[in-house]
């Protein structure tokens, strides 16, 4: 008598095997679209934050107010432009790097953070950064402010936060994640269908089982002192013992 598999079913094995590989395939796929997806956001973001950054900076008002070192003015309009433009902060500093405006007015007169203001102030460059600030992490655009002779008068540093950024993919990252579960729930059905067709078509053995029943046959066959031939519906001999070869006058390796 026949007794079940003790370890893991022939079922179970295939569904877990279907279930492992398909959940590798897919966190390969969330992974990669995931992060395609917010690189490529912050590089949408990055270059609208240089965008707003370059046209705040060409302002003649601007450009007036950071000669003067008139802060007031600069904050009223720096807050007026930010909620216009739906950034997250805009700051202006002077020629070294000191702050003009500011989202927090208590941090006016204290130095920019974040290090990335060397190749605007010095060099003149306008480009798009990543870095730590004082507000968080963040990408920003820089961009120099110049007067009428072309001299680097100050800077103009526009940023979105990462943190802003990531609650936005959020939907995106939750509806991957439906998807991974539905994708997953579908295969685990299609393996159990899959499982029991075969189930099915070996008389309900397992395929293990299968095997060391016919394993036995032969061997039980070849203990039998009379001849054995099968033939099916065409005449094809299916199966043999080994008196019938020697009976028949037939070697067994033909």
């Amino acid at each position: 008598m026949y007794q079940p598999a003790r370890l893991l079913s022939y079922r179970a094995r295939l569904l877990l095997i279907m279930l492992l590989y398909s959940l590798l395939q897919l966190s390969i796929v969330v992974v990669t679209s995931y992060w395609y997806v917010s690189d490529s956001e912050y590089q949408d973001k990055g270059e609208r934050a240089l965008d707003v950054a370059r046209v705040v900076a060409k302002l003649p008002d601007v450009v007036a107010a950071v000669e003067r070192g008139d802060s007031e003015f600069l904050q009223l309009l720096a807050e007026e432009l930010r909620r216009t433009m739906g950034a997250s902060f805009i700051v202006v500093g002077d020629a070294n790097g000191v702050r003009l405006a500011h989202p927090k007015q208590e941090r006016i007169g204290q130095p920019m953070v974040g290090g990335d203001n060397y190749a605007a102030l010095s060099l003149g460059e306008e480009y798009v950064s990543r870095a730590k600030g004082s507000l968080g992490v963040s990408v920003r655009g820089k961009v120099p402010v110049k007067n009428a002779q072309g001299n680097i008068i100050g800077i103009v540093s526009v940023g979105y936060l990462l943190e802003k950024i990531d609650v936005q993919l959020k939907p995106y990252l939750y509806f991957m994640i439906l998807l991974v579960m539905g994708v997953l729930s579908l295969n685990m059905l299609i393996g159990w269908w899959l499982a029991q067709r075969i189930k099915n078509t070996l008389l309900g053995f397992e395929p293990e089982q299968m095997s060391r029943l016919y394993a036995e046959l032969q061997a039980t066959l070849n203990t039998i002192r009379e001849g054995v031939i099968a033939i099916n519906r065409e005449g094809i001999i299916t199966n043999i013992n080994a008196n019938a070869i020697r009976l028949l006058g037939k070697d067994q390796g033909a």
